[in-house]
């Protein structure tokens, strides 16, 4: 198993930044929102996000990407949405006024002795105006939050066990990855084959916001992902059944733990998706769609900020963009014209104005680096680097599908039965049910029409949420059937414990004994020597010697020498340096003789070698190596000491690397 501290750490500075987010809200807006509980986090959530991708976007073009400019940005940004500049006023007018009361406020304070910032100001009044929003009890809110959280832990614990199977680690798509998140710190956004950037803009700043190395960012976002996707779907269902929590509940666990029903590859669970970044987005999107006053109330507002979520969601994922987003705008616009005919109108044209955004950007782009846009935008819509492979499912995926199907189905049926008796409250569930039906459908056309490994993507998540409507409108219907049989708490229970028992009844199967691959200990161990080395060593102040797979993780942080050069050149060059050293206008006019401060030699143990090291008298050669220099009289230690995994550090220049040491 996977074991690095920074992987929880990592979550949980995130959430502390999110409560600095929060705060900073409490702070600055005048009146208190009445959206509480998740349905206050994840809008913010959505506009967040998508402000971030968009920012990164636009600084990377001018060379400006960095940290602390993207937090400057995002405060600026957050401060002026919450402090509702009016449209039609003069907004020099309206700073000045703000800058007068900050003035008078501060004078205030001083004369009678008060903190600038106290209790005091955390204290609003509610904004309990009319709207559309659903007004919840105390109660339901903490349930809501406790659940919300739950969920997110449960998610991020069930992923992480799944790091005894992985198979991602230092493969051909995690090293793509990593070269993705070094681009976007070194500007460099456009034509990554088969990838949109917008996920990996926000996995850099989550390294850079939490202080994680780019490898921990890889191994662990993961698992934020799926956490964070596991609320959304708990609070998709939560909205649009308008009920309580038993049926978001079913579609949460079931995406968690269905693992035997869902066509997703175990041994890339813990991978990072774009798509399921993406899916964060566009679920909540289509909920602000039918209720528009969940984002915003002024159609002004609202579709600006409709227009920034449609944006980046082009940025991060295409398929889903195209493949989810679209259908159920299309589908809103069909059932919920009559009711939010100027909002729906605002959402196709902020649709069509991103699209266009995107398309121009990345026209100019590809005339500008002479790539073609066709090769790119199929590269996307048709992925290279997943596969589908399922030896746990109960059946073939096809079979599994066609259950699926049926069930779909008859819920359809079900719900149009109460569509017509109300359709107001049921256009939603409608527009779900509708969409997940075709979705179902497309996987008879095979590969010749869509990527089937990224339809399975689509399908581990909204199955889950296909049983969570099931779950609710079978209920619904027995209760229109018979209106005078209520269906008591008791009876809720009995079906809810019924429906975990049967699965928990199939997980006793144990679907984890089909899937033979495990992960491999050797690989979590370069990945933990690496991070030591990235956490502890100034960057290019040291030189890493190991096998050219391993080449990419040294781009933009330390120097490179392979075992050949390392057993062949090396010994030639640090007798040389170590000669001259004391030489200085000598090294200046003969730089190639310089040896870097320290040099990390990884060396792999026991019957593992032959995977990676060329041929087998590579160890032996490299170990005499570092025998003959141990000799010279050079400083050598074992840097880190695995079980398979040994790092050694040859001190070429003492004290002069490691930041600990040349800080005290």
């Amino acid at each position: 198993m996977f074991v690095n501290l920074d992987l929880f750490l990592g979550p949980l500075r995130f959430v502390v930044f999110l409560g600095f987010v929060y705060l900073l809200n409490r702070l600055v807006t005048l009146k208190l929102s009445n959206q509480v509980g998740l349905d206050y986090f994840i809008p913010r959530y959505v506009i967040l996000i998508s402000v971030l991708v968009i920012v990164s976007f636009f600084l990377t073009q001018i060379n400006a990407y960095d940290l602390m400019t993207i937090l400057v940005l995002l405060v600026f940004f957050i401060v002026l949405s919450f402090i509702n500049l009016k449209r039609g006023k003069s907004f020099q007018f309206q700073f000045k006024k703000i800058r007068s009361r900050l003035i008078i406020y501060t004078i205030r304070s001083f004369e009678n002795r008060k903190k600038i910032i106290s209790e005091e100001n955390f204290k609003k009044i509610e904004d309990r105006k009319k709207t559309d929003q659903e007004f919840i009890s105390e109660k339901q809110r903490l349930w809501q939050i406790g659940i919300g959280c739950g969920l997110a832990i449960v998610a991020f614990s069930s992923r992480y066990f799944f790091f005894e199977y992985d198979t991602f680690s230092l493969s051909e798509p995690w090293y793509n990855s990593l070269e993705n998140i070094k681009d976007i710190s070194s500007q460099n956004w456009f034509f990554h084959q088969g990838t949109m950037m917008g996920d990996y803009a926000i996995m850099n700043f989550y390294g850079a916001l939490t202080d994680i190395s780019d490898l921990i960012i890889i191994e662990s976002f993961g698992l934020l992902e799926s956490s964070l996707l596991t609320v959304i779907i708990f609070w998709v269902i939560y909205k649009i059944t308008h009920t309580k929590f038993i049926p978001g509940l079913i579609a949460a666990l079931s995406f968690l733990f269905l693992y035997a029903f869902l066509p997703i590859n175990l041994n890339l669970l813990v991978q990072h998706k774009p798509s399921f970044l993406a899916l964060t987005i566009a679920l909540p999107t289509v909920i602000f769609i039918l209720n528009p006053t969940y984002l915003r109330k002024k159609k002004s507002s609202y579709f600006i900020w409709i227009t920034i979520i449609f944006t980046a969601c082009f940025f991060m994922d295409l398929f889903v963009t195209f493949i989810v987003l679209f259908p159920l705008l299309f589908l809103s616009l069909l059932f919920s014209f009559k009711y939010n005919k100027p909002y729906l109108l605002r959402s196709f044209a902020a649709f069509d104005l991103s699209l266009l955004f995107i398309f121009i950007t990345h026209y100019l782009a590809s005339v500008v680096k002479d790539v073609s846009l066709f090769d790119f935008y199929t590269s996307n819509l048709f992925s290279l680097n997943i596969y589908s492979y399922t030896p746990q499912l109960i059946t073939s995926i096809n079979q599994l599908i066609f259950y699926y199907q049926i069930l779909g189905g008859v819920t359809l049926l079900f719900a149009l039965i109460l569509f017509i008796k109300d359709r107001k409250k049921w256009l939603q569930i409608m527009v779900f049910l509708i969409y997940i039906n075709v979705l179902l459908v497309l996987n008879s056309f095979g590969d010749s029409f869509i990527d089937v490994d990224l339809l399975n993507q689509l399908y581990s998540v909204f199955i889950p949420i296909l049983l969570g409507i099931s779950f609710f409108v079978l209920l619904r219907f027995i209760a229109f059937l018979a209106p005078k049989f209520k269906i008591g708490l008791p009876y809720r229970i009995v079906i809810t414990v019924s429906t975990l028992g049967v699965i928990i009844l199939f997980l006793s199967q144990n679907p984890l004994s089909k899937v033979p691959f495990h992960q491999d200990k050797i690989k979590e161990q370069i990945i933990q020597a690496y991070d030591k080395l990235d956490k502890n060593l100034l960057p290019f102040s040291y030189a890493v010697t190991n096998t050219y797979q391993n080449v990419a993780l040294s781009r933009k942080s330390h120097y490179f020498i392979d075992y050949s050069y390392f057993n062949n050149d090396y010994l030639v060059q640090d007798s040389l340096y170590h000669s001259h050293r004391s030489k200085t206008h000598y090294l200046q006019a003969h730089p190639e003789l310089i040896l870097p401060k320290s040099t990390f030699v990884f060396m792999y143990e026991d019957n593992l070698n032959a995977k990676y090291f060329n041929d087998t008298q590579t160890k032996d050669k490299t170990l005499k190596t570092i025998e003959l220099l141990q000799q010279r009289g050079r400083k050598i230690s074992l840097f880190f000491d695995g079980e398979f995994v040994k790092v050694y550090e040859i001190e070429n220049e003492p004290h002069a690397s490691k930041i600990n040491e040349l800080l005290f």
